[in-house]
């Protein structure tokens, strides 16, 4: 399953929903993640040729301490709800400054989940009476254009 909005606006929209609803630290997760990701393949393919980036670690600690301190820490401001082993790989790759990858993708799962079977219900609810067509889309496209999007 894949969550993706069609649009910019629509993510605008289903973020702002979701603050609304309480429960954008999903969305902002979720965001984070790929966008971390996103910076961890760049800088495969910068090395794979042979251009190194000197401040590439660095900014890897400093942007997985931040998302250790926003999402994962407990009572964190914007906490957000994983299985028990995702979260310890997780922290673990934040103490430790390295990027677990597959902890990662699984992270961003377990909140697509979340978001869709929660938060995106309710968000579809407000077109029940005028249903939109063109703004209500499908789980599969909502992360990949949005994915899209940042690239």
């Amino acid at each position: 399953m894949t969550l993706t909005l069609i649009c910019f606006t629509i993510a605008d929209q289903f973020k702002l929903f979701s603050i609304r609803n309480m429960s954008v630290e999903n969305a902002l997760f979720y965001d984070a993640c790929r966008s971390l990701l996103r910076s961890s393949e760049l800088n495969s393919t910068a090395l794979a040729e042979d251009r190194v980036d000197p401040d590439y670690q660095e900014r890897l600690v400093r942007r997985l301490t931040w998302l250790y301190t926003t999402f994962l820490r407990a009572n964190a401001d914007m906490e957000v709800n994983l299985l028990g082993t995702t979260r310890r790989r997780l922290e673990r790759s934040a103490r430790d400054g390295t990027l677990d990858v597959p902890a990662m993708n699984m992270a961003m799962n377990e909140v697509e989940e979340l978001m869709f079977y929660d938060t995106y219900q309710h968000y579809l609810k407000q077109f029940d009476d005028e249903t939109d067509h063109k703004a209500i889309v499908s789980t599969s496209e909502m992360t990949s254009i949005s994915y899209k999007q940042s690239n």
